[in-house]
């Protein structure tokens, strides 16, 4: 039980620090650009 608790923690991180990281980076530098060219 063990071992598949860590297993599964361990495929849940590594996805989400592949493809959710890169899609809330992405979505933050969109917001960041937006946000500048409403203040100039």
């Amino acid at each position: 039980q063990f071992l598949t608790t860590f297993l599964l923690t361990w495929a849940y991180a590594r996805h989400a620090r592949l493809r959710r990281d890169r899609a809330a980076l992405d979505l933050r530098w969109d917001t960041q650009e937006m946000t500048r060219g409403l203040g100039r």
